[in-house]
């Protein structure tokens, strides 16, 4: 799976949902990591660690979707 943010492609994910995919992200303006694995058997979730160069920071884990 690849992702873009702002037009800008950040990679390509590998691995699987249930062992965890990630990517690390070294942006101009954005560093970090972005994780997504699958809990409770049927729930997506993604883990950020971003850390925005000029300030601030996104971490923590957040639910996608149940599936």
């Amino acid at each position: 799976m690849s992702v873009s943010v702002l037009g800008i492609n950040l990679g390509t994910f590998h691995g699987n949902l249930k062992d965890g995919i990630g990517i690390k992200v070294d942006l101009f303006l954005v560093v970090g990591d972005i994780r997504l694995s699958l809990k409770n058997g049927n729930e997506v979730w993604v883990y950020l660690a971003l850390k925005v160069k000029f300030d601030g920071s996104f971490n923590g884990d957040y639910k996608i979707i149940t599936l």
